[in-house]
């Protein structure tokens, strides 16, 4: 069993937070542009595990799952971290300032919604890494000894997935 939130959990989260953030801001998510913005929330949920060459990311951008693994970089370590979210913000910041307009925007939406349920798993996200190996512990040190909402693969997971979900759909029709 895995450690943190499968693919298609993810996807599934993704699609329910995009389609209800454009429906809270009053767009049409089965619009084109409204569709492209679901779809980019959907890739920056599933970034995050290019760390692993097994996970969707990691089979679609192989050259930099190769390169990661080559590297040692473990997973969720680089790329589940507060650095990560910076550096994705970063280009999603200049990438919108370059005439993109928000769409870069829905990418680390997407991106910070994986590490806010992988924070969530039994196995958690070490945010501040990689200075947690010289911080020791402490409550920075959210993985060790972090107990979970929810295991990979386990009807734990499948239930957060759905009440996450249910929430999406509820929490624009309770806001009109």
């Amino acid at each position: 069993m895995g450690s943190a939130m499968t693919g298609a959990g993810h996807v599934c989260t993704a699609i329910c937070a995009g389609a209800a953030a454009l429906t809270l801001m009053g767009q049409d998510p089965m619009s084109p542009p409204g569709a492209l913005a679901v779809a980019l929330t959907v890739a920056g949920s599933l970034l995050p595990d290019v760390d692993t060459e097994t996970s969707v990311a990691g089979r679609c951008l192989r050259p930099v799952s190769f390169t990661l693994a080559a590297l040692g970089v473990a997973h969720r370590t680089l790329t589940h971290s507060l650095m990560a979210a910076l550096s994705v913000g970063a280009a999603c910041w200049w990438l919108s300032s370059s005439g993109l307009g928000a769409y870069p925007w829905w990418f680390l939406g997407g991106f910070l919604l994986h590490l806010f349920l992988d924070s969530l798993s039994s196995q958690g996200v070490l945010w501040l890494w990689p200075a947690q190996r010289f911080l020791g512990s402490g409550p920075y040190r959210y993985k060790r000894g972090h107990h979970g909402v929810y295991r990979v693969g386990s009807a734990g997971e499948a239930l957060m997935v759905v009440l996450f979900c249910g929430v999406c759909v509820i929490l624009p029709a309770v806001c009109r």
